[in-house]
């Protein structure tokens, strides 16, 4: 089992109005700035950024920071680790140092103005193009649009040229919240866009409306290669509904994941949860008719964050369980406060096989990201604390959260794990993988993260965003920081299928460099990052 280093503390610092009003959604206000001290349990978001099966990607909850529109009792996160583990205090590392500049950046730019806005979810479409989508309070100007909310936050939908040049933006809301968690294309460039609201929300076709005053619906959306409305829905009753992940095929196939409380119709079944939050997957085509819906869990809150859509339909889903959860051959119960979960089901929602983590019943884990590679590799990113394990050999974090990615075999079967972290917190928020089997991973960092190497990187802050390339065996072809005296959340991340680069979208506030120099943000601001492979 691994040890742990001793790195500098880092103080309560700077907090985000990022770590916001999430707890609006749900009628309370909760800003959860004690997480900077991994005091708040799971008001965090969790990325639940799931990819694409035709080159695209769909982010769900977001970085570390705050929970999405619902107040949890899960804690954190657990992930399970092989014989290649992180390096600890005494041991010799495993790899080698990789390239420190990281990827050379091809796109940097930050869009804001002094009130909170939240890049929430990024894609690419065939041709390269950026799609990106989030949420913002005030006005942002994404690089020739200006756009202005129309009281809380609005949704925002933009589309960049590979340069990160804009060529269009659009906003969709009311004088409530609404926020997005998901985007993605099919191969005709068509947008598909989901989220959670309160109010109503018109994205061109007639406003949807949610079904209560106090808590949120969801909202999925298709719009033209030019930001049209084609069709729009609304899923949710009076209660809690949440989407929080997206992945689109080449046909236009479309699935969204999250959860949800008491009933919802996805549009052909009637789901009731079993106590608390379920998770649920639903289908639909590209004319938006549904095809199947699923749910899954106990009186204890699951958690679905992350979805992808392969190419022959199959669909992979990852998130928490706190309790039981069922994929249909059998139960599998949480052994800590929470367990990480990845399932893959069929193109009709019958499950292929599933796994949950285990560990220590004072521990958590939490998958935030998951993807498929192209031999059907299964990628899975999160962030764990205690003893965890995944199929392979455990590994202990007695701090706060370390972050993980655990690669598994189309049949499940466990390859390899690489833990990252210290005595203070570290999140995986994404994950892809590159065509000759290299996997990607962006996230989060306090105190400092090692890549296996023996010489950590320090944070310039209270918390700094990464990205990095590790090769098959999880060792780091290189490593990208992007530090700053203030806060920089990443939340989600994408693989272009033309160049085999990534996008990274997040927030930050203050001053961070993203690898063309200082970029200043005038409150919270969305960051859109793109860099070669």
């Amino acid at each position: 089992m691994r040890t742990r280093k001793n790195h500098r503390s880092v103080a309560n610092r700077s907090s985000l109005g990022l770590m916001k009003k999430i707890g609006a959604m749900t009628g309370i206000v909760s800003a959860c700035a004690a997480f900077l001290a991994g005091a708040c349990g799971d008001a965090q978001p969790t990325n639940t950024t799931g990819a694409g099966g035709a080159g695209t990607s769909s982010s769900g909850d977001g970085g570390t920071g705050l929970e999405d529109f619902t107040t949890s009792s899960n804690t954190g996160s657990v992930s399970s680790s092989s014989s290649s583990s992180s390096s600890s205090s005494g041991a010799v590392p495993s790899c080698p140092t990789g390239d420190p500049t990281g990827g050379p950046t091809k796109v940097a730019a930050a869009f804001g103005d002094a009130s909170v806005q939240t890049g929430a979810a990024v894609a690419f479409d065939k041709s390269g193009n950026i799609l990106l989508a989030g949420s913002f309070a005030g006005s942002i100007n994404l690089g020739g649009t200006t756009l202005n909310s129309a009281g809380m936050d609005d949704v925002f939908v933009a589309k960049f040229t590979p340069a990160g040049q804009l060529l269009w933006a659009k906003q969709f809301g009311d004088g409530q919240l609404q926020t997005a968690s998901g985007i993605g294309a099919d191969s005709n460039g068509n947008v598909y866009v989901t989220g959670s609201f309160k109010g109503s929300i018109n994205f061109g076709g007639g406003a949807l409306n949610a079904n209560g005053n106090l808590f949120v619906d969801i909202f999925l959306a298709k719009l033209t290669s030019d930001g049209n409305h084609v069709w729009s829905q609304r899923y949710g009753d009076e209660n809690v509904q949440n989407a929080r992940g997206l992945s689109v095929d080449s046909a236009g196939n479309v699935i969204i994941v999250g959860s949800f409380q008491n009933s919802v119709n996805f549009g052909g079944a009637n789901h009731t949860s079993a106590g608390a939050q379920d998770a649920f997957a639903a289908k639909y085509n590209s004319a938006g008719v549904y095809q199947w819906s699923r749910q899954f869990g106990d009186a204890a809150d699951q958690y679905a964050r992350a979805v992808w859509l392969d190419a022959m339909g199959n669909v992979y889903l990852a998130g928490d369980v706190a309790g039981s959860i069922d994929f249909g051959g059998g139960a599998m119960t949480a052994t800590s406060k929470t367990s990480a979960f990845v399932a893959k089901l069929d193109s009709l929602g019958v499950a292929a096989w599933a796994k949950l983590s285990t560990g220590d019943a004072e521990g958590s884990a939490k998958a935030n990201a998951v993807a498929v590679g192209p031999n059907g590799e299964v990628i899975v990113g999160g962030n764990f604390r205690g003893t965890f394990d995944l199929g392979g050999m455990p590994v202990t974090n007695p701090g706060t959260d370390d972050a993980f990615v655990t690669v598994l075999t189309a049949a499940g079967a466990h390859t390899f794990t690489k833990t990252f972290g210290d005595s203070e917190s570290q999140t995986a928020m994404g994950v892809a993988m590159a065509p000759n089997g290299d996997v990607f991973v962006a996230g989060n960092f306090s105190g400092s993260i090692d890549f296996d190497t023996g010489m950590p990187t320090m944070s310039a802050g209270a918390f700094d965003g990464y990205v990095a390339r590790l090769n098959s065996k999880g060792c780091p072809v290189w490593l990208r920081t992007y530090p700053g005296p203030g806060v920089q959340l990443t939340q989600a991340m994408a693989i272009d299928p033309t160049t085999g680069g990534v996008a990274v979208t997040g927030s930050f506030n203050g001053t961070a460099d993203f690898g063309t120099g200082v970029l200043t943000a005038a409150g919270d601001d969305v960051f859109l990052l793109s860099v070669n492979p």
